[in-house]
């Protein structure tokens, strides 16, 4: 809240490039990692072990992907609408002070 009070200095408009940034970076470590996996899956189809790796990953692909699509598309966009709301609440009390 003390950004508000400061004029809106600071914004989560910079974090949340950052870790949709982050994102970028893991979504390409995530296809690199299936790209390698499915390498392996074929010079392996027998084992027992590999393959529920491969289950293991492909999971763990998907929950990141949507842990990603959630922040992305849910979490970040809700954040800057209520920035937004604070900042817009401010500048109308700043209006009636005036």
């Amino acid at each position: 809240m003390e950004s508000v009070h400061a004029g809106l200095r600071w914004s989560v408009q910079n974090p949340i490039d950052c870790m949709v940034h982050d994102h970028e970076v893991v979504a390409r470590a995530l296809v690199r990692t299936r790209e390698l996996s499915t390498r392996l899956q074929e010079q392996a189809p027998g084992c027992l072990s590999m393959q529920a790796l491969f289950v293991a990953l492909r999971e763990l692909e998907a929950d990141t992907r949507h842990h990603i699509h959630k922040e992305n598309n849910v979490l970040f966009p809700a954040g800057l609408r209520a920035e937004a709301a604070i900042a817009n609440r401010r500048a109308r009390l700043e209006e009636r002070a005036s």
